[in-house]
């Protein structure tokens, strides 16, 4: 039944109506200019929203990078301001402190490295050198310092901040490769390694670290990342898949890590014997070069999502390039598993 409306009770309901219209209106407008067009030619035009599509995991690494930043920057402003110093004198000699110099007996090491794996000219000796090889190591020390001290700083913050909100992805990767750790994992780690990288044997021991303290939530998946103008460091990943083919991938990859400074072609061999494999079929494995194809789709993987550099890291989707201390990693962990509130990390 229609029921018939005096002028009395029509009113209210046009009323009604003419709000209702002018909110969708407003609604729509206040849309617009949250999703403004940003661009035209010819026929089309590019709104803002279509941008942050194409910027994907980017977008993230922005807004984070902005926010880690800005959190970092106003700590260091505070603490100079405890100490009465700027706050470029204050993180400086902070991040002093945590860069330890190298010993004589260490830049020996790294140049007898270089000489063993061919990235030394022979004819260079060892003073000739030194200081290029100082001034690698401390510059390479100096750079974890301050990542160090970055990180102290977070902590001390205790920011809280929603990854997700900030448009966390998590790209699609590989899973059948070489892997340790948890079976049924709620956090998988992508680790693009060069094994023949003093980095990465850095980033080894922080791993091993995060088993210990993760390992019933944490699988651990190596993806292979050779050094393309190093033959020794193609080699070591083609040998490491090999080991893989017996069952003995960590062991050899720690062996390698333990030995690098005195890696050579014959050494990658060698280790075969000293963690338990069959050193003839090894060698031909090595010598076929079987795995090129799958060293050909991590490198590859590596590319397309932007994993620069050796190490590199995908924690649940959060890309990280270098060797972080562990707290970077336990941070992440602890947030993806809900235990952690504070959410701040790079």
């Amino acid at each position: 039944m229609f029921q018939t409306l005096s002028k009395r009770n029509l009113l209210p309901v046009l009323t009604a109506v003419v709000l209702s219209v002018a909110c969708s209106r407003t609604q729509a407008s206040e849309a617009r200019s949250l999703n403004p067009v940003v661009a035209k030619y010819g026929d089309t035009s590019i709104r803002l929203d279509e941008l942050d599509r194409d910027l994907g995991s980017q977008l993230f690494e922005l807004r984070s990078s902005a926010i880690f930043d800005r959190i970092v920057e106003d700590q260091v402003n505070w603490e100079a301001r405890k100490l009465g110093i700027t706050p470029d004198q204050f993180f400086r000699a902070e991040a002093n402190k945590l860069t330890r110099a190298p010993e004589e007996s260490e830049l020996r090491r790294e140049y007898d490295k270089r000489v063993l794996a061919g990235d030394q000219p022979v004819a260079a000796t060892f003073e000739a050198a030194r200081d290029e090889i100082l001034d690698e190591i401390e510059n390479s020390r100096r750079t974890t310092a301050m990542r160090e001290l970055r990180e102290k700083l977070l902590d001390q913050a205790h920011a809280q901040i929603d990854l997700n909100a900030l448009g966390k992805t998590r790209p699609v990767l590989e899973t059948k490769r070489p892997s340790t750790g948890s079976t049924h994992p709620k956090i998988i780690i992508h680790e693009y390694v060069d094994l023949t990288s003093s980095f990465c044997a850095d980033a080894n021991l922080t791993l091993q670290k995060v088993l210990t303290e993760f390992g019933d939530n944490v699988r651990i998946v190596f993806k292979q990342k050779p050094d393309p103008k190093s033959a020794l460091s193609k080699q070591a990943a083609e040998a490491a898949l090999c080991a893989q083919d017996q069952g003995q991938y960590t062991s050899y990859r720690q062996a390698v890590f333990e030995n690098q400074g005195s890696l050579s072609q014959e050494r990658l061999l060698a280790l075969a014997a000293e963690v338990g494999m069959d050193p003839d079929k090894f060698g031909k494995c090595v010598k076929k070069e079987v795995h090129q194809k799958q060293i050909s789709e991590d490198v590859r993987e590596a590319a397309v999502n932007g994993f620069e550099g050796t190490p590199a890291f995908s924690v649940n989707g959060v890309r990280l390039s270098g060797a972080h201390p562990f707290s970077t990693f336990a941070r992440l962990i602890r947030f993806e598993l809900g235990e952690y509130p504070v959410t701040a990390t790079r």
